[in-house]
């Protein structure tokens, strides 16, 4: 009996989890990314189901670019019209994480992406800003780009280009 109410108490604290984040300024969330685009996700590639053993995986959505506001990465091209890929949670995963922060397709606004590997993320809950947000967005880029006393930028370029 002491088995079942310790699974079950389990269970209950493990399902009413609540993702933790520190609460960053959206100037030092531009900062620490790579891309900051203006677009809407297109197409959603769902993963497979999973196989035995495999608890998490992840969906890769197409984000259509309409217009750059910053691009950090000197050895990847980000220009209007193409399409970026956005990792993300699966649908189909069989485990859930608190952190999980997924996009549907239509979601249409400012993406503010990391790249690792070979496909862009936004795991930050200020990764992705409405559209009533643009002015302040631009504010920041803009500062970003003259404020010559802020390094950022280029050590976040170089955090990408070193092995």
């Amino acid at each position: 009996m002491k088995t079942k109410l310790t699974i079950a108490f389990g269970v209950m604290v493990a399902s009413a989890a609540i993702a933790c984040w520190s609460d960053l300024s959206l100037e030092k969330v531009i900062q620490q990314s790579h891309v900051v685009v203006i677009g809407e996700i297109t197409h959603v590639t769902t993963a497979d189901l999973p196989k035995d053993g495999v608890l998490y995986q992840y969906d890769v959505a197409d984000i259509t670019v309409q217009e750059v506001l910053l691009n950090t990465l000197t050895n990847r091209v980000v220009a209007p019209k193409q399409n970026l890929p956005l990792s993300m949670p699966s649908v189909k995963n069989r485990a859930r994480k608190s952190t999980d922060i997924r996009y549907e397709v239509g979601a249409r606004g400012i993406w503010i992406l990391e790249l690792r590997d070979i496909t862009f993320w936004a795991t930050y809950p200020k990764d992705y800003q409405p559209m009533s947000s643009e002015k302040e967005v631009r504010q920041i880029v803009q500062k970003l780009r003259t404020d010559s006393s802020n390094n950022r930028l280029q050590e976040r370029r170089n955090a990408v280009l070193e092995p």
